[in-house]
């Protein structure tokens, strides 16, 4: 059975508009300031890593595709946070939305360079 690469990004993707619509999320009393900055950036990385999945089946990137890439990353989180405004008692913020922007950028730099390095490796072997 072949993998399909699109279902970890529609899953997480899935995931993320379920918790944020959810009125009130339920949050553990802590001493750790700002847990839920520290979430949508852990949340979003994930999403940032799936994307680099779907990034990696493609082999012959055209500058539309990179740009198309780029305009998800930055135009998700973005219609994330907006969307809250919908939402009863949740209201989008700038920092939820600069920490999901870089935990998307993260997840997504960091394993298309890894990806790179194992291409690499496999095409001198």
């Amino acid at each position: 059975m072949k993998k399909n690469p699109y279902l970890p990004v529609i899953l997480v993707t899935i995931v993320i508009l379920i918790l944020t619509s959810i009125p009130k999320v339920p949050t553990p009393q802590t001493t750790v300031h700002f847990l839920d900055k520290i979430a949508h950036l852990l949340i979003y990385f994930v999403w940032g890593y799936a994307i680099t999945r779907v990034w990696r089946i493609k082999t012959n990137r055209t500058k539309l595709f990179t740009l198309s890439i780029t305009a998800i990353i930055i135009l998700f989180p973005t219609f994330d946070e907006l969307h809250q405004f919908l939402i009863p008692a949740r209201n989008p913020s700038f920092l939820d939305w600069l920490c999901d922007f870089t935990g998307a950028v993260a997840g997504f730099s960091i394993f298309a360079k890894i990806g790179k390095r194992t291409n690499k490796t496999t095409e001198k072997q």
